[in-house]
């Protein structure tokens, strides 16, 4: 996820985004796109959809802060799987199951707004050199002058 942002924020954005939004935004849409076939064969809930949007603000804003961390979102996504997948999961069922889902969705997206406003919106991109493409130099086009 976080990894694509700093490549969003340059060649989609300018590096210009409030909030980092629009790049969020369109993570948000895929992660939706790739939960799609779960939902629609009844795996997980449709709570999801609000789910994954809270889970994209924190987990790049982990990522920003983290130096470009991969490492630190893989475990992060283990271990949200396995607590709410495989420990919390089995606990309910039937409509427990979707009130569940909807209280799990709601505590992330408040996760996200308290980053938001404790962090602030400066603390979504990138700020680490280790983030950013090399500068490669300027190529002079000017053919050599023989004297």
């Amino acid at each position: 996820m976080g990894v694509c942002v700093p490549d969003l924020l340059n060649q989609l954005l300018g590096g210009i985004v409030p909030l980092g939004g629009c790049c969020y935004l369109i993570l948000w849409v895929g992660l939706v796109v790739w939960h799609l076939p779960l939902m629609i064969i009844g795996e997980i809930h449709w709570s999801d959809v609000v789910f994954l949007l809270g889970f994209v603000i924190v987990f790049n804003w982990v990522f920003n802060n983290a130096n470009g961390s991969v490492l630190i979102i893989m475990l992060m996504h283990a271990m949200n799987n396995t607590i709410s997948g495989s420990f919390f999961g089995p606990m309910f069922s039937g409509a427990d199951s979707v009130r569940q889902s909807w209280l799990y969705a709601a505590l992330w997206c408040a996760v996200a707004i308290v980053v938001v406003i404790v962090y602030g919106p400066e603390h979504l991109s990138r700020k680490h050199r280790k983030q950013e493409d090399p500068e490669q130099p300027e190529v002079s086009t000017a053919s050599p002058r023989v004297v």
